[in-house]
């Protein structure tokens, strides 16, 4: 079924979107803009649906006219529930009726086309009949990617919400990592996946996972799109990286995170590798960029700390989150490859750097960051997310002041925010602070302070607040 995304949620109303376009098409001469796109069309019309798992849209296409009458092809069985006064302003057809329908309105008409979504058959059914194409990038796909407030404040609470639930499952792992594997009956990648589904599914407004979670140990962690099943189901130890991307969607939001963790002191390599990963992210956060800038022109902050020792991971480094809509979502993107579309205040997008040696382990993080205005003429990253970084794999001597300060205030913000939101037994606010002339430190219960320690970067020019007790950490 298909069910409406209410406008005090969307933050406009379908008609004031369906008006807005349809003057973009007067304004370029163009008769009709055909869609085919689904997260569009769930866009324009406030409606979301169920017809793929996990991306909450209907199948359908669409032709919007340039007096803003929109033509919608579906099957009816799914707008069942829909809302009178919706279904009033929308001609509807069946999803067949689609082409014979372009063919018709053709004759004489300009009919702007999508190069990049639009299927073969458009473009033949119009040209064929009279009329011409305009091949312009759907103007949905733009407006669409730039969040307004009310957008924009659901992806807040959203990640609010997330970011409890995260932290309750990792209150939960590091519990059940370190005693499974002493009982000689460690914990699996499909089990730790199962319980953090529950913790989400604690969260009010949860609707279902935002994308297929990967949830991989060790050297299934080397495949960056992993994911479990009974054949691979590899146990959590102590002995290597653990990887877990997932996300959520929310009522009012999309979310999507990734935190790489250790459950003991590893070699020399994977700290280095895990804080080169590290130094990326931060990198690329923390920048301040001009308006205008491009994804391509930015992709290589998060990478240097890599290159200089050689190494590379082969995915783009960002990708936009839509609202709660496709956890993939348009035109804007943080890659190696050229992307001709500027990053604007208003893109939610993902900063997500990694590194991957075969057959050994994986390690990303990954926050979901809002684009802002900063200084005059400029932009800047606001992290979303709000899920601890771990830190106990850090070499402090490779980070520089900035990275320290930013991560001091990250897990500061974190706590603050999340200490009503968790559960009891994994309460993010300190039971003791300590002050120490090192960087912070956070520790999760159940891991020995001395690992949090090893290789902290002394400074006597500031003093760092330790974040110990991010989780419930006893006197």
């Amino acid at each position: 079924m298909i069910r409406v995304m209410p406008d005090d949620v969307s933050g406009e109303s379908s008609n004031s979107k369906r008006e807005r376009i349809a003057a973009l098409l007067a304004e370029k001469g163009v008769d009709y803009l055909a869609i085919s796109q689904p997260d569009n069309i769930a866009w324009l019309l406030n409606v979301r649906g169920a017809d793929i798992a996990m991306s909450p849209v209907v199948l359908s296409f669409a032709l919007l006219s340039h007096t803003g009458e929109l033509e919608w092809f579906v099957d009816s069985e799914k707008t069942a529930q829909l809302p009178s006064e919706l279904l009033d302003a929308l001609n509807l057809s069946p999803m067949d009726a689609f082409i014979p329908r372009c063919q018709q309105i053709a004759i004489g008409k300009r009919v702007m086309l999508d190069n990049d979504t639009s299927p073969v058959a458009v473009r033949f059914a119009v040209e064929k009949h009279g009329g011409e194409v305009v091949w312009q990038p759907d103007p949905v796909t733009f407006i669409k990617a730039k969040k307004n407030p009310v957008e924009l404040e659901g992806y807040r609470d959203s990640h609010r919400k997330d970011g409890a639930a995260w932290v309750n499952f990792l209150a939960w792992l590091s519990h059940e990592v370190p005693v499974r594997e002493a009982a000689g009956n460690p914990l699996t990648e499909l089990e730790a996946q199962a319980q953090q589904l529950v913790f989400r599914q604690q969260q009010d407004g949860f609707i279902e996972q935002s994308f297929g979670t990967i949830s991989a140990s060790a050297s299934n962690a080397a495949m960056c799109h992993y994911h479990a099943s009974e054949a691979t189901n590899a146990a959590i130890t102590s002995e290597n990286f653990y990887l877990n991307d997932s996300g959520g969607q929310y009522s009012n939001g999309t979310t999507d995170a990734t935190r790489t963790l250790a459950f003991a002191q590893l070699g020399p390599q994977q700290r280095l590798h895990y804080t080169a990963v590290l130094k990326g992210f931060l990198s690329l956060i923390t920048l301040q960029f001009p308006q205008g800038s491009h994804g391509h022109q930015l992709d290589a902050f998060a990478r240097r700390p890599l290159w200089e020792l050689g190494l590379d991971f082969d995915h783009g480094t960002g990708h936009g989150v839509g609202h709660q809509l496709m956890i993939h979502e348009g035109p804007q993107r943080i890659a190696k490859k050229v992307n001709p579309w500027p990053l604007t205040a208003g893109n939610i997008m993902t900063i997500e750097p990694g590194y991957y040696l075969a057959d050994q382990y994986g390690i990303r993080i990954e926050n979901q960051v809002e684009i802002i205005d900063a200084q005059p003429g400029f932009c800047r990253f606001n992290s979303l997310t709000l899920i601890p970084i771990d830190l106990s794999q850090v070499d402090w001597n490779l980070l520089s002041d900035q990275d320290v300060e930013w991560i001091d205030n990250y897990h500061q913000h974190v706590r603050e925010t999340l200490s009503p939101l968790v559960n009891s037994d994994a309460r993010p606010w300190p039971r003791r602070t300590l002050r120490v002339n090192c960087c912070s430190i956070m520790v999760f219960p159940h891991w020995s302070p001395c690992h949090s320690f090893v290789n902290v970067k002394p400074n006597d020019s500031y003093r760092c607040l330790a974040a110990v007790s991010l989780l419930n950490v006893q006197s």
